[in-house]
């Protein structure tokens, strides 16, 4: 079965909150061919989220590389003292030293 597409799932939602359980609402469209557990995952989103489409806050994977503590931490070793010129670190030096990418190096600097 291929994914279901927004509209459907707002379908899917406007009939949830009009209060049509997940077996009405699959009988509803038998030519979507819906599964069962797909209407009741939607349902449950909007049970919890309060939108079909909206993702639940904090899921998804936590940033390590782009905390505030690193990109305070790579500013200062990129810069140069005003009193010391050239003395600041290339960003290899600086992912190698913070233990983190020097694509992350890279996107904190041109944030």
């Amino acid at each position: 079965m291929a994914k279901l597409s927004v509209a459907d799932k707002m379908r899917i939602q406007t009939l949830s909150e009009q209060g049509l359980g997940a077996r009405t609402i699959r009988n509803a469209y038998p030519e979507k061919r819906w599964a069962l557990s797909t209407i009741y995952k939607i349902c449950k989103r909007v049970d919890s989220c309060g939108s079909a489409i909206a993702r639940k806050v904090g899921s998804g994977r936590p940033k390590t590389a782009r905390t505030a503590g690193n990109i305070e931490k790579v500013k200062e070793l990129l810069c140069s003292q005003e009193d010391q010129p050239g003395t600041g670190q290339s960003t290899r030096q600086v992912a190698r030293q913070l233990q983190i990418s020097q694509f992350s190096v890279w996107n904190i600097v041109n944030a």
